[in-house]
């Protein structure tokens, strides 16, 4: 049990091309790089990455280690409650870019790493390691485990060896993790025992990144992992390739009589080498955690494509024309008439993540609908627009301008993210005040016998108010629903006055699964009974002093 124990992980990166071969057949190496992508680890870590920036690995091999760190970082759940993250980078000397406690989400980790530039220098991993062991992880915490990722091409011009041997006499465990062609004898010296448990090649990040956590699981420094998942362990090989240098006697030469720059010449005998390339190949073992995959079977019909969610789910990514559901089934559209515009946030605050994955989700809600809802008939049941705030408001893909789903998706895969201040409340204002949009009368556009429904699919907290928002929003008729991550559930409700109205996620598989509710809470906004009970509760609205009675309506599915 590492309850208290520091955890060091090491990533070896080396000058050549990677070269571990795993002995198992096709399906089982992608079933191996699949299963990496369902584990994740929520428990309470310390991610440390101490990155190599030294001549000596490279401004390519640099690049290549923060990409697989970043890669990383996808299988953990990055979180002040859980797992942090911080990087040094390390080549003379040791540099702290960025502490634990600096950035609290994936989002900003991912940015972080991404803005690390190559510093160069000499390699002196056995210093960065003393760095760490002596000023502690910056920004940590007590009593959880500390893992180190250390990123160097093996082959340190100080003593690594014996730095590493502090590390684990202290209770550390150490991971190493070889880039290229590294030499594989350091790695296993360095790494803890049992090596095969901490010994991997990053080249294969997908494969290395299943292997770091399966040791995780193994070890119980994590143990979040489905209980339908099994480990597996199969031989494999690791080969070093190495420049061996070849006497080849003596040869004449001139050499210098004593040490002075001007001393005179004399003839002599210099030794001859030539140069030669080996390979070393040694036999370990590689244990990898293997998840059954719900889409083997082939689930989706009618030619949907099936996309992994979880151990036991998935969806269907499915043609036009039937519903993203499970099976990919004919669709019956929205059943019902409407003019709906979707208003992202396009902020600096939310990202451009969130941006993208707003747009993946209007992309899925229109593959949802049937053909027809894009009839170029005068009257489709169904008019979509696309708009995006953040300082201003930009209406990007205009209502009724496209006669079928191909053309809108094409207009909505052109949308930028432009990026500026979250005025979510100047947003929903100009939405609802501007005519262009919401014309009185208009050939096309948004129809004044539907309802209209705007979809609010924010990120970040507004830094104007919104009350009078949504005041205007609520005096245009307008219905209001949101949709955003769960951290944003308490402002998304403040917008809306109504939970019910609110449809939040964890991840991008979360948000997918609300395509299915969020249409049957519009298609209960635009039921006929619904628009008949509306128009009679105006009629009987109209009969009393609103200063002294208040009145108030919200649809229910």
């Amino acid at each position: 049990m590492l309850a208290h124990a520091a955890v060091l992980l090491m990533l070896l990166v080396g000058l050549g091309q990677s070269f571990q071969d795993i002995q198992a057949d096709k399906d089982l190496v992608v079933k191996i790089a699949a299963s990496g992508k369902l584990i994740q680890c929520s428990a309470a870590i310390d991610l440390l990455l101490l990155l190599d920036g030294s001549y000596s690995v490279g401004k390519g091999s640099f690049e290549r280690s923060k990409h697989f760190a970043a890669k990383l970082l996808d299988a953990l759940d990055i979180n002040p409650d859980r797992v942090r993250v911080g990087a040094i980078q390390f080549s003379s000397k040791p540099r702290v870019e960025f502490g634990l406690s600096d950035y609290p989400t994936r989002e900003e980790a991912h940015q972080a790493i991404k803005n690390i530039y190559f510093r160069g220098g000499s390699t002196e991993a056995g210093r960065a390691v003393h760095y760490v062991l002596k000023k502690g992880f910056p920004g940590g915490r007590t009593k959880v485990p500390r893992i180190l990722l250390l990123l160097t091409d093996g082959r340190s011009q100080d003593n690594l060896k014996g730095a590493a041997h502090l590390a684990k006499k202290s209770g550390i465990k150490l991971f190493a993790v070889g880039v290229r062609h590294p030499d594989w004898d350091v790695l296993h010296v360095v790494a803890s025992e049992p090596t095969e448990l901490y010994v991997f090649s990053a080249e294969l990040y997908q494969d290395s990144i299943n292997g770091l956590l399966t040791t995780l699981t193994q070890t119980a420094v994590c143990s979040d992992v489905h209980p339908l998942c099994r480990v597996e362990s199969r031989v494999c090989f690791r080969t070093t390739v190495q420049s061996l240098r070849e006497p080849h006697g003596n040869h004449m030469c001139w050499k210098r009589k004593g040490q002075s720059y001007h001393a005179r010449p004399m003839a002599g005998t210099c030794p001859y080498y030539s140069w030669r390339r080996a390979s070393k190949t040694i036999q370990s073992r590689c244990y990898r955690t293997i998840c059954p995959d719900p889409c083997e079977s082939s689930p989706c019909m009618n030619g949907g494509t099936c996309i992994t969610e979880s151990v036991e789910e998935h969806s269907c990514l499915c043609p036009l024309g039937y519903r993203a559901d499970t099976n990919c089934v004919p669709a019956g559209l929205l059943d019902c008439s409407v003019d709906l515009v979707f208003l992202i946030d396009g902020s600096w605050k939310s990202g451009l993540e969130d941006f993208n994955l707003a747009k993946d989700f209007i992309r899925r809600f229109v593959l949802s609908l049937s053909s027809s809802s894009f009839s170029s008939s005068s009257s489709p049941e169904i008019h979509l627009a696309v708009a995006q705030y953040a300082d201003e408001v930009v209406l990007e893909v205009p209502p009724g301008r496209h006669g079928n789903a191909a053309d809108f998706l094409e207009a909505l895969e052109e949308v930028p993210f432009r990026g500026g201040a979250t005025l979510t409340g100047a947003a929903l204002g100009n939405m609802a005040e501007n005519e262009c949009w919401f014309p009185a009368e208009r050939e096309r556009g948004f129809r004044n016998n539907v309802p209209h429904v705007m979809v609010l699919i924010s990120g970040a907290k507004s830094k104007d108010p919104v009350s009078l928002g949504v005041e205007r929003v609520q005096q245009r008729e307008l219905f209001l629903l949101a949709v955003g991550p769960t951290r944003m559930q308490g402002e998304l409700t403040r917008v809306t006055s109504d939970p019910d109205v609110v449809f939040t996620y964890d991840n991008a598989q979360g948000v997918r699964r609300k395509i299915e509710e969020l249409k049957s809470r519009i298609c209960a906004i635009t039921a006929p009974d619904y628009l008949q009970v509306k128009a009679f509760v105006k009629s009987v609205v109209a009969c009393f002093d609103l200063d002294l009675t208040q009145v108030a309506m919200w649809p229910r599915p």
